[in-house]
């Protein structure tokens, strides 16, 4: 699985880089099938413009980002707005329940609504907690045998 991030700064890829192990290829340079796109802030898109991309992650903030891209095949929006495809249930200290509201196809594999716990980071915000957390299970759900998961 290749993960490719675009922003305007880091964070997002360092986070995910050092909570997520055993964790995929996060690549520089977008190669021509992309599993995961996650936006983030206002970077570049144009590299991924003609990309074959699986998954695309967003937050409302950049929904209309996902327009410039060609191929996305599943479009999966983090936050907290009703409308958001993942979101979080409820919140604690150190650890939040993720909520999936709606099927989601990844690479393949069927992932139907659920919820999961997940570690909460408080000092990474909602967005990137979300990210980190459904990158996670879509890591788990590639191991898995399994089409739905």
């Amino acid at each position: 699985m290749n993960v490719c991030f675009v922003s305007d700064k880091n964070s997002l890829k360092e986070a995910a880089l050092e909570m997520i192990e055993g964790f995929c290829e996060i690549v520089a340079l977008p190669p021509k099938n992309i599993d995961v796109l996650v936006l983030e802030g206002n970077g570049d898109m144009s590299a991924f413009a003609d990309r074959n991309i699986d998954t695309c992650i967003f937050s409302n903030a950049n929904a209309l980002k996902i327009l410039d891209l060609k191929n996305v095949n599943s479009a999966v929006s983090c936050g907290m707005q009703r409308l958001d495809t993942v979101t979080f249930s409820s919140i604690s200290e150190d650890s939040a329940l993720v909520c999936i509201r709606r099927r989601i196809i990844f690479c393949g594999k069927v992932i139907e609504p659920c919820e999961f716990k997940a570690p909460f980071y408080s000092h990474l915000g909602l967005y990137k907690n979300l990210v980190i957390s459904l990158l996670k299970y879509f890591v788990q759900s590639i191991g898995e045998n399994n089409e739905t998961v």
